[in-house]
Order: structure tokens, then sequence, then C-alpha cells
């Protein structure tokens, strides 16, 4: 378990991936070992809380994966001029009240407000607009009109 926290602190996705997949293979080893060793119900206990921990860090490491992928898709699109708001877009909007500035991504990887998700209905409203273009973004408090004021 002291290996799991380790990889949890690790900042650079690729390095907690890696991490994990080292403590996914300790796991199995481990596993095998506990499989041909246990003749009791303390250790078939044992060999079912392996697995259990064992399926919680794959689920974690296919997070992970989809996170590297997400990110990946965002570096490739960097430095491109957007004439439409896509996937990768700086957007800022404006209207009387408020301005919001928001990279349009997949699917947010973190939970600041910088990020905004194309399944949001800030998302949803903006996906495929253009800069000076009026939108309504509607949500269960109500809809709330913007207009696109840049795009990079």
């Amino acid at each position: 378990m002291p290996k799991n926290r380790k990889c949890k602190n690790i900042k650079n996705l690729e390095k907690r991936l890696l991490c994990l997949k080292e403590k996914f293979d300790q796991l199995t080893d481990q596993l095998e070992e506990t499989r041909r060793s246990s003749t009791n119900d303390e250790g078939i206990l044992e060999y079912h809380q392996l697995i259990d921990e064992r399926d919680l860090i794959e689920k974690h490491m296919s997070h992970l994966e989809l996170q590297l992928i997400n990110q990946e898709k965002l570096q490739n699109r960097e430095g491109r001029t957007f004439t439409k708001a896509e996937i990768g877009s700086e957007i800022l909007l404006v209207n009387s009240k408020s301005k919001i500035k928001f990279k349009l991504v997949e699917q947010a990887i973190s939970a600041d407000e910088t990020q905004i998700s194309i399944d949001s209905p800030i998302g949803k409203a903006v996906l495929g607009k253009r800069v000076g273009e009026q939108i309504i973004v509607k949500t269960p408090r109500g809809e709330t009109h913007y207009k696109i004021k840049s795009l990079e």
C-alpha cells in the first residue's frame, strides 16, 4: 500500500502511470503467490483484498491514460490560430456583467475554471462559433447571453 500512496503524490502523469503499472505488476505477482499458498480463510480473504486493490489500480491507470490522451490532443493543437471555437481554443466571453476566459477541452482534466468541457452548458453553446457571435448558455438557473470576444 505505501507504494500506491507514493504514486498518488507524483505530479507528472506519465511518471505516476509508470509507478501504478509497477504496483499493478507487484500485486499480480503477490496474487499468484497468495493463490498458491492460501489454504485457510485468512489466505482467501487476503487474495480477494489483493484482487480489489489491483482492480482499483487498474481503474486509476485507465483514468490516467485518458488524461494523457487528452493532454496530448491539447498539446498538438497549441500554436494554432482558431477561426471558430473548438477543442484547444482559448476563449473570452463577455456580457454586461462578466468576462469568462477559458480553454475549451474534450474532458476537463482538473477542477479549475480555466478549462471548460465541450459537454458543459458553456462548452455546448460556444462550440463551432466564431468571434463576434452571440451565444446563449442554458443552465438550470436560466439563460445567460454572451458575446465571443476572442479566440486564440
